[in-house]
């Protein structure tokens, strides 16, 4: 009898990960949705038969959450993980506190791995395994007042690679989404956070008030529906062999490529690409 394929997801509440695990509940593979708040659990436990409390922040809840995911696996396969939670601080760098930035690092990046890591043992017992991190185009090259996210997806990256070369003789695979634009809750949730600094007590003042109103505009003419990184997520799952790295929008791929510019052109490309989208 095969055995049923697992496949935990992060950050389920809504966008990105609301939508993959969607869509994969579609294509048959069973689904373990997860997110930090309780509130949300109770939500998707109406619409999915695993729904846990895991907040990538805390040690805690996720060695609680792993738990949890062995008793509800026990002698199937713990196939899959999409780490997707996260969100976006922005701020110039002399504005980050320690504390902001340590939180962005948390949520992003640190919690994923403690998770990965308890999961690597079982996946190479069982010989089979996909780890897919959703990175962002903020991950393949830097902008002005994003530092500290820029930082976490420019990590998830060189965590991703030096993972992929680790396991390169197991069936275990690894994979980065790279989304660019997507229409998700991201640009709300940036929003507050931005909030958080002393905007009035800044010298960048007028450029936050700026970067706000862009991202309250939200969709621009390169936004893509959230669906669109979940078959992404889906090829990944079903591959034999997937692809190191999956571009979803135009920017992703168009940065891609841009980074093999000599970087005093590089950078000026992307000085002109901020200031058109704070002069909007």
């Amino acid at each position: 009898m095969e055995k049923i394929k697992y496949v935990i997801i992060t950050g389920c509440s809504t966008g990105i990960g609301y939508a993959t695990a969607k869509y994969l509940k579609e294509k048959n593979f069973k689904i373990i949705v997860s997110c930090r708040n309780n509130k949300d659990v109770k939500n998707l436990s109406k619409e999915f038969d695993y729904s846990i409390q895991l907040d990538t922040s805390s040690s805690i809840s996720i060695q609680k959450a792993f738990s949890l995911i062995k008793k509800i696996v026990k002698n199937d396969l713990m196939y899959g993980i999409f780490c997707n939670a996260g969100y976006g601080q922005f701020g110039a760098v002399e504005d980050l506190t320690r504390t902001l930035i340590s939180e962005q690092f948390e949520t992003n990046i640190f919690g994923h791995i403690e998770l990965i890591n308890l999961f690597i043992p079982f996946m190479r017992k069982q010989n089979e395994g996909r780890i897919i991190f959703n990175s962002s185009v903020l991950g393949l090259v830097s902008l002005p007042f994003s530092s500290a996210y820029n930082a976490t997806k420019f990590a998830m990256e060189a965590f991703a690679r030096s993972l992929r070369l680790e396991l390169k003789n197991t069936n275990i695979k690894v994979s980065l989404i790279e989304p660019g634009p997507i229409e998700a809750n991201f640009n709300i949730n940036a929003i507050k956070n931005l909030k958080r600094l002393k905007i009035n007590n800044s010298v960048y003042k007028k450029k936050y008030y700026k970067i706000m109103q862009y991202l309250e505009e939200g969709k621009n003419f390169f936004t893509l529906p959230a669906l669109s990184v979940a078959k992404k997520v889906y090829i990944a799952l079903k591959s034999k062999k997937p692809k190191t790295q999956y571009f979803v929008t135009l920017p992703t791929y168009v940065m891609s490529y841009l980074r093999i510019l000599p970087n005093p052109i590089f950078e000026n490309c992307l000085g002109l690409l901020n200031n058109h989208r704070e002069n909007k």
